[in-house]
């Protein structure tokens, strides 16, 4: 059993459709994703409507990280270009952590940039295809 933990800065797009592209294609089940911004949300609209006009469905409101997201992930993927890897690097005295850490340096996108978008959930498509491949 693998948990995969997806991190942007707000997830609300490249973190969030990066979970639905793993559940949607993952054929292990005992295989688990979630995903979270080291922000949250903060009042602004989550970009599911976008998500949705390219077929990707994206579950649940945005949510920030927390202690529990950390311990209970195996493997943790920054998707952002934005978050220093640094911020997730584990102290090899703290016994709660035990995750891997990958980082993909993905830019933000807005909801007007249809290019980027598309060129977005292109790379994440690619990514979260080969993670699957190697957990199964």
């Amino acid at each position: 059993m693998t948990n995969v933990l997806f991190i942007c800065k707000n997830n609300m797009f490249r973190s969030k459709v990066a979970e639905s592209f793993f559940n949607k294609i993952n054929t292990n089940k005992k295989n688990k994703s979630r995903s979270a911004g080291i922000i949250g949300n903060q009042g602004r609209y989550y970009n599911k409507n976008v998500a949705n006009d390219y077929g990707v469905i994206c579950k649940g409101s945005p949510t920030q990280i927390n202690h529990d997201d950390l311990v209970w992930a195996d493997i943790v993927v920054i998707t952002a270009n934005n978050i220093p890897k640094k911020i997730f690097k584990i102290d090899p005295n703290n016994i709660n952590f035990h995750y891997k850490l990958i980082k993909w340096k993905i830019q933000d996108v807005y909801d007007h940039d249809k290019k980027r978008i598309d060129k977005t959930l292109k790379i994440l498509w690619k990514k979260v295809n080969k993670l699957v491949n190697h957990l199964n």
